[in-house]
């Protein structure tokens, strides 16, 4: 199993009963996104530091966000290593298959738990949508299974971004008519 989401589901059907145990959990994975918001803000905030600031005041700032991204780096190093503790103790297979000493591995892991857990709480936003969608403008669902409303509900959906994706085409641009400076 290497789906992380399944893995922290176990670990929380095993620990549902121990509140603390469950706190801990949950305090570990925070680790993962704030490491991953740590990068990311280092990423983007950087070039706005360096044409805002010169000199020492320059290497301070830089040097402040490094030390916050390097101590989220260390959390999420010892989350891994701490749930990894659980996982064994509980008779599970580790939360984190990696290396806990190779810092690439554990800092791409904690990108692969922010992707994976978006990637799927959007899914569930689209499948709503769809659903949504569909259902707007029906009355009754005449006792369909939820499946098969699901399987209408997207194929309405698709027909409705085949007949937008030919509406782009429909206006033609002349080359001759678009002036460029």
């Amino acid at each position: 199993m290497s789906d992380i989401k399944e893995k922290l589901l176990c670990l929380v059907e095993e620990s549902k009963n121990d509140p603390e145990v469950l706190d801990f959990i949950e305090r570990c994975i925070s680790t993962y996104p704030e490491y991953v918001n740590a990068v990311v803000m280092e990423e983007y905030r950087t070039p706005l530091i360096r044409a805002r600031k010169e000199g020492q005041d320059l290497r301070d700032a830089i040097e402040a966000m490094d030390a916050t991204r390097r101590i989220c780096h260390e959390a999420a190093i010892a989350s891994c290593v701490k749930l990894n503790r659980l996982s064994e103790k509980l008779e599970l297979e580790p939360f984190f298959e990696g290396d806990v000493s190779d810092r690439y591995a554990v800092a791409d892991f904690c990108g692969e738990v922010v992707n994976e857990f978006y990637e799927k709480g959007t899914k569930k936003r689209e499948r709503s949508q769809i659903i949504y969608e569909y259902t707007k403008d029906v009355s009754t669902f005449d006792q369909q299974p939820l499946d098969k409303l699901l399987e209408n509900a997207k194929a309405k959906v698709e027909q409705e971004r085949i007949v937008d994706d030919e509406d782009l085409f429909d206006d033609e641009i002349d080359d001759e008519e678009v002036e460029l400076d």
